[in-house]
């Protein structure tokens, strides 16, 4: 896939991952890019942020989930096994083998980002 759409499709699953560890981080992001005007906590309004931000790639036509990517669901069991070991590698080859991790206001390392291509589906 583009680099563009794989960004997209797994960019909400990784807010929403992530949010936690600087939720005024992205509740700037919904008030100064996504123009989110929404009284309430920083999470509120980054939550916000986020469904707005997912709502644009849609509009533009970029895929949100893995699914709209083309991944299928676990619709039968060699689908779901073919899919959990697609997230294994993805997530291995991320972590450089599971020997670094990624991420800068939040660490992310395998487990996480296997939870995040989870998410993701």
């Amino acid at each position: 896939v583009t680099h563009g759409a794989g960004l997209a499709a797994v960019w909400g699953a990784w807010s929403r991952y992530v949010m936690d560890a600087a939720p005024e981080r992205f509740a700037r992001f919904a008030r100064a890019v996504m123009g989110v005007d929404t009284p309430g906590s920083d999470e509120e309004t980054a939550l916000a942020g986020i469904r707005a931000f997912e709502h644009f790639l849609r509009s533009i036509g970029m895929p949100t989930t893995l699914k709209e990517l083309g991944v299928p669901e676990n619709e039968l069991d060699l689908l779901a096994s073919k899919v959990e070991q697609a997230i294994e590698k993805l997530a291995w080859m991320c972590t450089f083998e599971g020997r670094r991790t990624i991420g800068s206001f939040k660490v992310l390392g395998l487990e996480e980002i296997k939870d995040i291509y989870r998410t993701a589906r």
